[in-house]
């Protein structure tokens, strides 16, 4: 049975609640909701990116958050301005890390981005950051 708007909007809701507000609401079953709903819609991007911010923000799954980041990319595939969006918005929202990941990923997929001019931006932002794990910046594609 398809899912209406209303179990979207409830999950979105928990989800922002628990974000933005520190909620008293469990991430481990917030994250279980996430995977029964993406069963039943796995080409939502915007629920994958959903997942990932309460994966990357309440779990703390680096790992989990950047899997669905790539997914939301992958299902956007033929939009290089939609990653370019998506990273925007990870380094707008300070999470650096997943942002230079997701860049890594893309640059991969579309070498032709490195004409970009928001893409060398990027790419002189990530330049500037210090990654705290040792992590290496992505190179630029020309």
């Amino acid at each position: 049975q398809p899912l209406g708007p209303q179990a979207y909007g409830a999950l979105q809701g928990l989800a922002s609640q628990a974000l933005e507000d520190n909620a008293n609401i469990d991430s481990e079953n917030l994250g279980k909701a996430y995977r029964i709903i993406l069963q039943r819609a796995p080409n939502n991007a915007s629920l994958h990116i959903q997942y990932a911010d309460v994966a990357s923000r309440l779990a703390h799954n680096l790992p989990l958050a950047i899997q669905q980041l790539e997914t939301a990319i992958n299902l956007h595939k033929n939009d290089p301005d939609y990653a370019v969006q998506l990273i925007g918005y990870l380094l707008a929202n300070n999470r650096p890390q997943e942002a230079s990941a997701l860049f890594q990923y893309v640059e991969e997929q579309h070498p032709d981005l490195g004409q970009d001019a928001r893409w060398q931006a990027f790419h002189e932002r990530f330049k500037a950051l210090r990654p705290s794990d040792g992590q290496t910046l992505p190179a630029m594609a020309h």
